[in-house]
């Protein structure tokens, strides 16, 4: 079928009314509790990896944060063979759900190993061991996040589920991500119950051993709950019937299988826009510490500051899945992308010598924008179906492998910059911070991952698909299936 008829706006008398058999609320929170691994991995990494390795083993920005970068790299390059090969997998178990089992419990091991490296290792030394320690839990953690994802595209066929299956495995992000930031945070800040002055030590008040320990011992507390997620999401799931037969293994189908999805000219859109707004937070995100404790010195709030963002986030996941069943994913997505920008822009604004009060609103503010950010991952879902009707296959390893692909990379370039940047302001660990250096910070933290929000932004508004041409789609899937059978 030529493209221009699947991207016709279809009547009303074409779009089915059936609507497939529903998941039980069980089967979601399984699956949904098989994000804590992702969730823990992305929150702990974005905001406290980089400042762990630069002020507490005392690694120099540029060689952290190029440790980093050469990490997500070299692991971002594995996601497609990852996909390829999960697509492909037939077990008793399924496709995606083998991989879950296998991979997750040396994810665990090797992410509580990057939080407790060796002393006395030297500059060099250090370096290798974060280079080396973190290629090997990126490996583990693509066996587990990209069949992890495509299960989830698998689930349901419905417009709306979909959003609802995201949704649901964003609240458990979210509430992984608070467990993560508030261990964390504890050594670093005070207890998050702690609204005014705070009742512990910040990092230059403590001693190097007692901090090392510390988050080690987070590390592996951490480590025992991404496991057990992730055999959870094995156990509970389920996969859907297989609809396209699998490929016989081998590097030419492969390679036509990944020339194919970078044709959907959707997914392409798509992917352009996700990689701008990746890079956008994972500039923004490592620098909440440094911001908070250099700046505005506010570094025994840290723990009740992020645990305000993510409390917010929480309770904006349902407002804007609400929103988006009103208006449709793409517009929810577009105003997700222009609330983020006006945040962005407007936080180097305040002034260290507001009172607190203002910064928790302030911060409860974002987190309250930040619920739309889990509707790309419901979209992939609905261009994996026009590729279907398009190609006749099922890649859903292969789309997501791409997308956490586009993630890893973009990721890693962002960490790579930030610590280059914080090198080129001037940046001192531990130390007073010159004025030129807090204004790079205020403009790093801010303005600069506005500007590239608003490139994911005019990328996004060319995206094709609609509510009504993915109904117009599933009943040409339906009628073709039903031939086929």
């Amino acid at each position: 079928m030529e493209q221009t008829q699947v991207l016709a706006e279809p009547t009303p008398a074409t779009v089915p009314s059936a609507s497939p058999a529903r998941l039980s609320p069980l089967v979601k929170l399984c699956y949904s509790l098989g994000e804590l691994p992702v969730a823990i991995r992305m929150a702990s990494f974005n905001n406290f990896l980089l400042f762990f390795y630069t002020n507490v083993i005392m690694l120099s920005p540029w060689l952290a944060g190029l440790a980093l970068a050469l990490g997500r790299v070299w692991d971002g390059l594995n996601d497609p063979l990852v996909g390829y090969l999960s697509d492909n997998t037939t077990s008793r178990f399924g496709r995606r759900r083998p991989y879950l089992f296998a991979s997750v419990l040396p994810l665990g091991l090797t992410f509580y190993l990057l939080w407790n490296p060796p002393d006395g290792l030297g500059a060099w030394g250090n370096f290798a061991y974060l280079a080396l320690a973190y290629m090997l839990m990126d490996g583990c953690f693509t066996f587990y996040s990209t069949p992890y994802l495509a299960l989830g595209a698998e689930l349901s066929r419905d417009y709306h589920e979909r959003t609802q299956v995201v949704t649901a495995r964003a609240i458990v992000h979210t509430l992984g991500a608070v467990l993560a930031l508030v261990c964390l945070s504890r050594i670093v800040g005070t207890s998050p119950s702690a609204i005014q002055e705070g009742v512990a030590l910040g990092v230059s008040g403590q001693s190097s051993e007692l901090l090392r320990n510390g988050f080690a011992g987070a590390g592996a507390l951490l480590a025992l709950v991404m496991i057990g997620g992730g055999l959870i999401a094995f156990s509970g799931s389920r996969e859907g019937a297989i609809i396209t037969a699998p490929q016989r293994l081998s590097f030419s189908a492969f390679f036509r299988s990944f020339v194919a999805t970078l044709r959907n000219r959707p997914f392409r859109i798509q992917l352009y826009a996700f990689a701008f707004l990746v890079f956008a937070w994972a500039l923004h995100q490592p620098l909440t510490l440094y911001v908070y404790r250099d700046w505005l010195a506010m570094e025994a709030q840290v723990p009740t500051i992020m645990t305000l963002f993510f409390l917010a986030t929480l309770v904006s996941l349902g407002l804007w899945a609400r929103l988006a069943r009103h208006v449709g994913k793409n517009r929810a997505f577009q105003l997700c992308l222009l609330w983020g920008m006006v945040v962005l822009v407007a936080f180097p604004l305040m002034r260290a010598d507001m009172p607190h009060a203002y910064f928790y609103v302030f911060v409860i503010f974002i987190g309250l924008g930040a619920g739309g950010y889990a509707l790309p991952a419901s979209i992939v879902a609905d261009i994996i179906d026009y590729d279907e009707l398009q190609t006749g296959e099922r890649r859903e390893g292969l789309f997501f492998s791409l997308w956490t692909l586009v993630l890893k990379v973009t990721a890693a370039l962002a960490i790579g910059c930030v610590g280059f940047g914080l090198g080129f302001i001037g940046y001192l660990p531990n130390q007073t911070q010159t004025e030129a250096t807090l204004l790079g910070l205020k403009i790093m933290y801010g303005p600069i991952p506005a500007l590239f929000l608003f490139i994911s932004l005019l990328i996004f508004r060319r995206f094709p698909l609609t509510q009504a041409m993915h109904a117009d789609i599933q009943r040409q899937l339906q009628e073709r299936r039903a031939k086929t059978q």
